[in-house]
């Protein structure tokens, strides 16, 4: 295991970027939803 420190850090990475596209996507529709009633 500690001969793979690169690969834990891209794992680390990867597991990061998952969880920002997770809260971007979180936003995203609830910013939507409020912006919806505001159109009509």
């Amino acid at each position: 295991m500690s001969g793979r420190p690169f690969f834990m850090l891209l794992q680390k990475t990867v597991d990061f970027a998952k969880l920002g596209m997770s809260i971007v996507g979180l936003t995203n529709v609830v910013t939507a939803k409020n912006s919806q009633p505001a159109m009509e």
